[in-house]
């Protein structure tokens, strides 16, 4: 295109400069007379810049590391808050999420595998404990189920416990 640019500049027409460079006639002749300016590609402005898309796939990706990782339908829908946050006018759709996994190759879906009980309880506050079992019936003044403990053991040393 810029060859093509170049030789309509230097006298050329845009006709000629379009059929000796392989390119449209009407997107030379668009940029040429301005209405297009070199260098805009067209199509649908991108919901993220390239700097913020690394920073959500590092976010995802350390949101994983921990034992949080994110849905596709999360994903898309934190992108459609930043996209009306900047005042965008879209609606993010999967098919941004494939464009997005391609363009950041280390991304991957996988089966879910369960969530441990602890992580349950603690992510949600609506969660229902198991009430605390005992053989010992002491405490009959118990308000409610959600006020008992369930004990948690965590062996630091597996091949001991």
């Amino acid at each position: 295109m810029k060859k093509a640019m170049e030789a309509v500049v230097n006298g050329a027409s845009v006709r000629e400069a379009a059929a000796r460079f392989g390119v449209p006639k009407s997107t030379l002749g668009d940029r040429i007379s301005g209405r297009v300016q070199h260098g805009d590609v067209s199509g649908p402005l991108k919901y993220l810049s390239t700097e913020e898309e690394n920073d959500l796939a590092k976010f995802l990706i350390k949101c994983a590391g921990i034992g949080y990782p994110k849905t596709r339908l999360e994903v898309i829908s934190l992108v459609q808050a930043i996209i009306d946050y900047k005042g965008i006018h879209s609606t993010v759709t999967a098919g941004w999420w494939q464009r997005f996994i391609k363009r950041n190759a280390n991304i991957t879906l996988r089966a879910p595998s369960p969530l441990s009980n602890a992580r349950a309880y603690a992510t949600d506050p609506d969660a229902k404990m198991p009430p605390y079992t005992s053989t010992d019936d002491t405490d009959d003044n118990s308000s409610s189920d959600t006020d008992r403990v369930t004990p948690l053991i965590y062996c630091s040393q597996p091949k001991k416990c």
